[in-house]
């Protein structure tokens, strides 16, 4: 029996921004709601700064949450959707 290496398993990082629209729907669907913001695009922007720890500065992250796009990411997840 053969097992796959890691590298065939291991899929690349997202990069861009519609990389992560591609990836992740259904995260970007909580943080559109969770933030009320306009696009899903937006969201996307907020959750690869949060994958690479970087700081956000989209009005709700930097008034929520003082730039910190992870802890506005785990919020959004958290919280009921409607």
């Amino acid at each position: 029996m053969q097992y796959a290496s890691r590298d065939e398993n291991t899929r690349e990082n997202p990069k861009s921004v519609q990389d992560f629209v591609g990836r992740y729907p259904r995260v970007l669907s909580r943080i559109t709601e969770a933030g009320r913001l306009g696009s899903v695009e937006e969201a996307a922007v907020i959750l690869r700064d949060a994958v690479e720890r970087r700081k956000n500065y989209s009005e709700w992250v930097l008034t929520e949450y003082k730039g910190d796009a992870m802890n506005a990411v785990r919020h959004a997840l958290k919280t009921p959707s409607a």
